[in-house]
């Protein structure tokens, strides 16, 4: 007997890859640096705009399906502008990282989710440029902390009761302020 035999209608619930998707936008991204007296000050800007993703299900289809700026596909705009003061011995970084509002298309009437700003630090140290062993060549000692501010993601439904997430994983992340310590070693 054939297996398929008395069935009428077929639900396929897989994920599958769309057939065609076609993306456009720009990137801009500038960088100055200046030396100042034995010290740098670099700062670098990066933004980008995604104007349309579009997508087609099937090579038969004839709709396309624009998913930028919705939960689960990116932002219309992002931006990263982050500056750097330092020398041979210490830096610090601050960066500021921000994500345009959009819409969840995924819930009832498509409401707005709010856009996202957050603060990052960055403070390191090169021991070399104050003790001549060779074994400080090449080592650096760093305080990093993400999202200084402790700024929470912008709430977004889901859309599925299964699975209570309440902000978009695509754009945004639920680790809250994260304070790291590193130490690193060039060869």
């Amino acid at each position: 007997q054939n297996g398929v035999t008395g069935v009428r209608y077929l639900f396929d619930d897989r994920q599958q890859n769309a057939a065609l998707v076609r993306q456009s936008g720009i990137d801009l991204t500038t960088k100055l640096v200046k030396e100042l007296g034995g010290h740098t000050w670099a700062s670098q800007a990066s933004v980008s705009f995604i104007n349309h993703i579009d997508t087609q299900d099937s090579p038969t289809s004839v709709s396309y399906l624009n998913q930028v700026n919705t939960v689960g596909s990116p932002a219309k705009w992002r931006a990263r502008i982050d500056s750097t003061w330092g020398s041979k011995a210490w830096a610090l970084t601050g960066a500021v990282n921000a994500v345009g509002s959009y819409v969840n298309a995924s819930a009832l009437g498509s409401p707005p989710v709010a856009s996202w700003t957050t603060l990052d630090l960055n403070a390191t140290l090169s021991p070399e440029a104050y003790f001549q062993a060779n074994g400080w060549h090449g080592v650096s000692l760093s305080v990093i902390v993400l999202n200084v501010l402790d700024r929470d993601p912008p709430h977004a439904a889901s859309a599925v009761a299964t699975f209570p997430v309440t902000y978009d994983p695509t754009n945004a992340n639920a680790l809250g302020r994260f304070v790291a310590v590193a130490l690193q070693k060039k060869w």
